[in-house]
């Protein structure tokens, strides 16, 4: 099975045309705000590595949004990645918008492949007083 090499919650991401590297933009550890937050559009960015065996096999890489609530949104975000190029590191960008955060805490964000987790990423949601 694939491995992960790294998993990263952001404002944005840009991949250079001539270079191939990666650009991530605003990693998110911290929101504050007045809520409810609504709108917010991240992308979650994740690389993997894979051996020779693994060519030309299809895995299953999944983004499982659990919000402060205790929700878990809906894994809509599946995406089929065949493996069949002799490429060892590849790349998944799965973007997110209109998410709507009610209430301050943690906002939980879960790789999965194949259906199993293997790693998070957390926002910390404060809720800031209008007033202030």
């Amino acid at each position: 099975m694939p491995s992960l090499e790294y998993f990263i919650v952001s404002e944005g991401v840009s991949v250079d045309q001539n270079t191939n590297n990666v650009s991530v933009f605003a990693i998110l550890e911290e929101i504050s705000g007045s809520l409810p937050l609504r709108g917010s559009r991240l992308v979650a960015t994740s690389s993997w590595n894979m051996s020779p065996d693994e060519q030309d096999r299809d895995f299953q890489v999944a983004l499982r949004i659990t919000l402060p609530s205790g929700k878990v949104m809906p894994e809509s975000n599946d995406l089929k990645v065949n493996f069949t190029t002799t490429r060892r590191r590849h790349r998944v960008f799965q973007h997110v918008s209109g998410l709507a955060v009610e209430k301050p805490g943690d906002l939980v964000f879960e790789v999965l492949l194949d259906g199993e987790p293997k790693a998070t990423h957390t926002i910390t949601i404060h809720a800031h007083d209008p007033d202030d």
